[in-house]
């Protein structure tokens, strides 16, 4: 098994679809519906990467990746956050709270993997 994922997102099918593309791809992959539970998964884990949705119903992605980067447990995680938001002030916003980087929906197995791997590699991970 590859690295091991969180993948974070509101709705079943997106983080199904992100579970299948990564477990097809060599990495272990977990999901989580709420913040809550992404962050209780991710101090408890030991995952490598997360993938956070950027709009969430509780706490948005980027102040989960906050709360990643605060807690010394998981400060080291490669973080992705996906969205399908093309804004210009998306991709500052993801800089300024401490993300890896950006995979914009529809997500691209290809393009996803390889984001991953860069982030990984960044972050000494692989």
């Amino acid at each position: 098994m590859g690295a091991k994922i969180l993948a974070v997102d509101d709705t079943l099918e997106a983080v199904e679809l992100l579970r299948i593309m990564l477990e097809t791809s060599g990495f272990e992959a977990t999901t989580a519906l709420t913040a809550q539970k992404a962050l209780r998964l991710a101090a408890e884990e030991g995952f490598s990467a997360a993938l956070l949705d950027l709009m969430m119903p509780d706490i948005d992605g980027l102040e989960i990746c906050r709360r990643l980067r605060a807690n010394p447990e998981t400060a080291n995680l490669a973080i992705l956050i996906v969205t399908a938001a093309n804004e210009p002030e998306v991709e500052s916003r993801v800089e300024a709270a401490g993300a890896d980087g950006l995979i914009y929906k529809p997500v691209d197995l290809h393009d996803l993997v390889a984001r991953l791997n860069e982030v990984l590699a960044a972050r000494g991970l692989i």
